[in-house]
Protein backbone atom coordinates (compact mmCIF):
# COMPACT_ATOMS: atom_id res chain seq x y z
CA UNK A 1 0.00 0.00 0.00
CA UNK A 2 2.80 2.29 0.80
CA UNK A 3 4.05 1.96 -2.83
CA UNK A 4 0.85 3.60 -4.39
CA UNK A 5 1.75 6.46 -1.92
CA UNK A 6 5.21 6.67 -3.13
CA UNK A 7 4.42 6.78 -7.08
CA UNK A 8 0.67 7.38 -6.87
CA UNK A 9 1.26 7.32 -10.90
CA UNK A 10 2.15 3.77 -11.32
CA UNK A 11 0.11 1.34 -12.62
CA UNK A 12 -0.26 -2.12 -10.63
CA UNK A 13 -3.14 -4.72 -10.24
CA UNK A 14 -4.89 -3.08 -7.86
CA UNK A 15 -5.78 -0.02 -10.15
CA UNK A 16 -6.52 -2.33 -13.41
CA UNK A 17 -8.85 -4.14 -11.18
CA UNK A 18 -10.64 -0.38 -10.08
CA UNK A 19 -10.66 0.14 -13.62
CA UNK A 20 -12.29 -3.70 -14.49
CA UNK A 21 -14.71 -3.12 -11.44
CA UNK A 22 -15.59 0.48 -13.09
CA UNK A 23 -16.58 -1.00 -16.68
CA UNK A 24 -18.37 -4.00 -15.30
CA UNK A 25 -20.66 -1.48 -13.51
CA UNK A 26 -21.15 0.65 -15.85
CA UNK A 27 -22.01 -2.78 -18.61
CA UNK A 28 -24.34 -3.30 -15.85
CA UNK A 29 -26.14 0.20 -15.67
CA UNK A 30 -26.51 -0.11 -19.48
CA UNK A 31 -27.77 -3.32 -19.90
CA UNK A 32 -30.69 -2.17 -17.30
CA UNK A 33 -30.77 0.93 -19.65
CA UNK A 34 -31.43 -1.01 -22.80
CA UNK A 35 -33.54 -3.62 -21.18
CA UNK A 36 -36.05 -0.87 -19.91
CA UNK A 37 -35.99 1.08 -23.25
CA UNK A 38 -36.59 -2.69 -24.93
CA UNK A 39 -33.55 -2.70 -26.39
CA UNK A 40 -32.61 -6.44 -25.37
CA UNK A 41 -30.43 -7.52 -28.20
CA UNK A 42 -27.98 -4.58 -27.18
CA UNK A 43 -28.63 -5.66 -22.83
CA UNK A 44 -27.37 -9.22 -24.00
CA UNK A 45 -24.18 -7.99 -26.02
CA UNK A 46 -23.67 -5.49 -22.30
CA UNK A 47 -24.14 -8.58 -20.25
CA UNK A 48 -21.51 -10.82 -22.31
CA UNK A 49 -19.29 -8.07 -22.12
CA UNK A 50 -19.59 -7.63 -18.30
CA UNK A 51 -19.57 -11.81 -17.85
CA UNK A 52 -16.18 -11.19 -19.77
CA UNK A 53 -14.53 -8.45 -17.80
CA UNK A 54 -15.23 -10.57 -14.40
CA UNK A 55 -13.24 -13.27 -15.19
CA UNK A 56 -10.30 -10.45 -14.71
CA UNK A 57 -11.42 -9.54 -11.02
CA UNK A 58 -9.55 -10.64 -8.25
CA UNK A 59 -11.98 -12.68 -6.04
CA UNK A 60 -13.87 -10.30 -3.32
CA UNK A 61 -13.21 -10.96 0.54
CA UNK A 62 -16.64 -12.68 1.68
CA UNK A 63 -18.33 -10.78 4.85
CA UNK A 64 -16.54 -13.56 7.10
CA UNK A 65 -13.57 -12.58 5.88
CA UNK A 66 -14.16 -8.61 5.95
CA UNK A 67 -15.51 -9.10 9.60
CA UNK A 68 -12.89 -11.25 11.24
CA UNK A 69 -10.17 -8.65 9.58
CA UNK A 70 -12.57 -5.80 11.26
CA UNK A 71 -12.75 -7.38 14.23
CA UNK A 72 -8.71 -7.96 14.40
CA UNK A 73 -8.38 -4.31 13.51
CA UNK A 74 -11.32 -3.27 16.52
CA UNK A 75 -9.09 -5.21 18.74
CA UNK A 76 -6.14 -3.48 18.06
CA UNK A 77 -7.70 -0.32 17.95
CA UNK A 78 -10.16 -0.68 20.71
CA UNK A 79 -12.31 2.08 18.89
CA UNK A 80 -15.41 2.83 20.09
CA UNK A 81 -18.39 3.52 17.67
CA UNK A 82 -17.02 7.71 17.00
CA UNK A 83 -13.89 6.21 15.19
CA UNK A 84 -15.62 4.66 12.00
CA UNK A 85 -13.16 6.81 10.29
CA UNK A 86 -10.25 5.18 12.08
CA UNK A 87 -10.91 1.45 11.84
CA UNK A 88 -11.84 2.19 8.42
CA UNK A 89 -8.53 3.67 7.76
CA UNK A 90 -6.51 1.20 9.68
CA UNK A 91 -8.79 -1.52 7.75
CA UNK A 92 -7.69 -1.01 4.38
CA UNK A 93 -4.37 -0.43 5.24
CA UNK A 94 -4.31 -4.59 5.63
CA UNK A 95 -6.21 -5.51 2.47
CA UNK A 96 -5.71 -4.73 -1.51
CA UNK A 97 -8.83 -2.32 -2.20
CA UNK A 98 -9.49 -3.95 -5.11
CA UNK A 99 -10.42 -7.40 -2.89
CA UNK A 100 -13.27 -5.56 -1.16
CA UNK A 101 -16.50 -4.25 -1.13
CA UNK A 102 -15.80 -0.80 0.36
CA UNK A 103 -19.74 -0.17 1.02
CA UNK A 104 -19.82 -3.44 2.47
CA UNK A 105 -16.94 -2.96 4.87
CA UNK A 106 -18.53 0.41 6.06
CA UNK A 107 -21.63 -1.78 6.98
CA UNK A 108 -19.59 -4.11 8.92
CA UNK A 109 -17.81 -2.06 10.78
CA UNK A 110 -20.52 -0.08 11.61
CA UNK A 111 -22.78 -3.03 13.01
CA UNK A 112 -19.39 -5.14 14.94
CA UNK A 113 -18.90 -1.59 16.72
CA UNK A 114 -22.55 -1.40 17.91
CA UNK A 115 -21.83 -4.48 19.27
CA UNK A 116 -19.59 -2.87 21.53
Amino acid sequence: MNEEKANPDAFNESKAASIIRKAVLQREDSSKQYKSHGRDDLAETEIKEKDLLVKYLPAQLDQSQIDERLRAVLATLGASRSHLGMVLKAFFETVDKSTVDGQLVSTRAKALMAEK
